[in-house]
């Protein structure tokens, strides 16, 4: 389950006290196409909004970076997730998705740093999302000529540390190195009335081919 980072409805917040919670995950999550016209990385961050059927309602942008926004919001609408239930029952609920559009760069050499551009608030009390607080691209493997997308669900903890990374999108040659990277990240635990709680979060890694390059 991407990140799954859950936003409530103002109604299912007057339910939520002593209610059981369980956020929507993310059932499966195809490719990403890096953008034609663009050959620079970057991070975007989206919130998927879902109904109490897992019908996906809008998708809000959290970190903006055009052109690379569009195509992540191209891509995540046609993703499927499971509905957030309250008591057993579905209710409205949201999931963040991380997008990293990778630098090409065998082994890591001249590795920029992908410099998070601020993020617009979108979480809504008494459920606040875990927050990406510092990230990092992943080392692009020497003498591979793959390419791809990779679909990480990373379970944050209430410390703000990676407890669990599940793949939920592979490309067999870059997977482990999406895994490396995202062990590494920092992250702002989730809140829920006022107290840190373990969360999930969606990432995903867009390895650019190498005939095209970035820059």
């Amino acid at each position: 389950m991407g990140a799954v980072a859950l936003a409530i409805s103002p109604a299912v917040a007057k339910a939520q006290n002593g209610g059981k919670l369980v956020p929507p995950k993310l059932v499966s999550a195809g490719e990403i196409a890096y953008p034609v016209n663009s050959n620079s990385p970057g991070i975007v961050t989206l919130q998927v909004n879902l109904d109490g059927n897992a019908n996906i309602q809008n998708v809000q942008v959290v970190r903006d970076l055009p052109p690379l926004t569009s195509a992540a919001q191209t891509a995540v609408q046609g993703w499927s997730f499971t509905a957030g239930t309250l008591n057993g029952s579905g209710v409205a609920s949201s999931i963040r998705v991380t997008v990293v559009f990778n630098p090409f760069n065998p082994g890591g050499v001249g590795l920029p740093s992908p410099g998070l551009g601020p993020a617009a608030d979108v979480g809504s009390a008494p459920y606040i999302p875990a927050q990406v607080a510092s990230a990092t691209y992943a080392t692009y493997p020497p003498n591979t000529t793959a390419f791809g997308t990779v679909v990480l669900d990373v379970r944050v903890g209430s410390g703000g540390d990676v407890k669990r990374v599940n793949v939920v999108h592979g490309v067999a040659a870059l997977t482990g190195s999406a895994i490396t990277a995202v062990k590494t990240w920092g992250f702002s635990p989730a809140r829920r009335n006022g107290n840190s709680v373990d969360s999930h979060t969606v990432v995903a890694f867009v390895f650019p081919s190498p005939a095209l390059g970035t820059q």
